[in-house]
């Protein structure tokens, strides 16, 4: 029960690249970045339940790759200053969807079409409308399609929420939509840690620090939700999406990570960030941000462990730390990691006992 993307969509990005790269090749580098970073999460185990705010992440990469063939005729309004941006949903469950509404009511049309993407909670479930436009059959309509991505996404659901979810889909008024509800899994409940944004203009250097998170994970689990190329890739990447912690580069195009830190520190709540450079001649600059940790490159796991535990120096309350550790299993070696805006706490308990790295309290 794995997601899929259709064929020609890979070989569609893949001429629209080739289409610009001459003409701007940097937005052809960014991208085969983005194409990678799809094809990169649909061949991962998706096994476990993802963040919802990763999820919209990964769909408006996609969006952007097809806004580079469709143009002007691709037409996207998202809803969801309600959604609950730590919702844990399957992966790969957004993509498919809109994939779906883009080759079924965007492609065929001679002209400009919306797809209407709408995410909000009402009382205690997280509902998923996706709509698009409906060509008559015969007027350039692609074929009906064997529902193969409505199939596995109920199949998903059915999986990780029994019968607490549904999947409906109704045609009215010109439009095909999809509606979604399920009964979601706070962070507050099941967390995976920190949600990080990374940004750096060279793929090699952001797969080397998810490596590198990977290394630590057991002891210090975090949650890559965005990735970006730049400063202006990351804002608008994360207008409307949770994050805990940024690591950024420094000398970027575009918007350096000078200039995004001054942007992030007006969000509310505002992530922490680490810089992560090869250049120490910013390090001032860095801390008159107030900078969590300045990292010199080539970063090595232990070095960027010890940054990550400096966020426990401002913990949450005792009485979360406990909460969160109580729903650890006596006996069982397992973490949590408890947070509030930019104040974590990672907890391990094979026993009873509760250990909070490099805290006072």
């Amino acid at each position: 029960m794995t997601a899929r993307i259709r064929p020609h969509f890979l070989f569609n990005s893949l001429n629209a690249v080739l289409g610009v790269m001459r003409a701007d090749p940097r937005r052809a580098e960014q991208a085969l970045e983005e194409l990678a970073e799809l094809f990169r999460v649909l061949m991962q185990d998706n096994r476990e339940l993802v963040p919802l705010s990763a999820e919209i992440a990964l769909a408006r990469q996609y969006l952007d790759l097809e806004r580079l063939r469709l143009g002007d005729r691709l037409q996207v309004r998202w809803e969801i200053a309600t959604c609950p941006p730590d919702a844990l949903v399957p992966p790969l469950m957004l993509q498919p969807l809109i994939e779906n509404a883009v080759y079924h009511g965007i492609e065929p049309l001679a002209g400009a079409g919306e797809v209407t993407i709408v995410l909000s909670r009402r009382q205690e479930r997280v509902l998923i409308d996706i709509a698009n436009p409906v060509i008559e059959v015969g007027q350039g309509s692609h074929q009906a399609g064997n529902r193969m991505a409505l199939a596995n996404i109920r199949e998903r659901l059915l999986l990780f929420f029994d019968l607490e979810a549904s999947l409906a889909t109704d045609l009215a008024d010109g439009r095909h939509r999809v509606r979604i509800g399920a009964a979601p899994i706070g962070a507050e409940r099941r967390l995976d840690g920190p949600r990080l944004l990374i940004v750096d203009d060279e793929a090699p250097a952001r797969a080397r620090l998810r490596n590198l998170l990977d290394d630590i994970a057991g002891e210090l689990p975090t949650s890559v939700v965005v990735e970006a190329a730049d400063g202006i890739d990351a804002l608008e990447k994360i207008d409307d999406v949770a994050i805990d912690v940024a690591l950024v580069d420094i000398r970027m195009p575009r918007m350096d990570g000078i200039e995004l830190a001054r942007h992030l520190s007006s969000r509310d709540p505002a992530p922490a960030v680490i810089f992560v450079t090869a250049y120490d001649q910013y390090a001032v600059k860095a801390f008159e941000l107030s900078a969590v940790d300045y990292l010199l490159k080539p970063v090595k796991a232990v070095r960027l462990a010890d940054a990550l535990r400096k966020l426990a120096r401002s913990s949450p309350p005792v009485a979360a730390i406990k909460a969160a550790a109580e729903t650890i299993q006596p006996g069982a070696v397992a973490s949590c990691a408890v947070w509030s805006a930019a104040r974590f706490c990672w907890c391990r308990s094979p026993t009873s006992s509760i250990s909070r790295p490099n805290s006072s309290t």
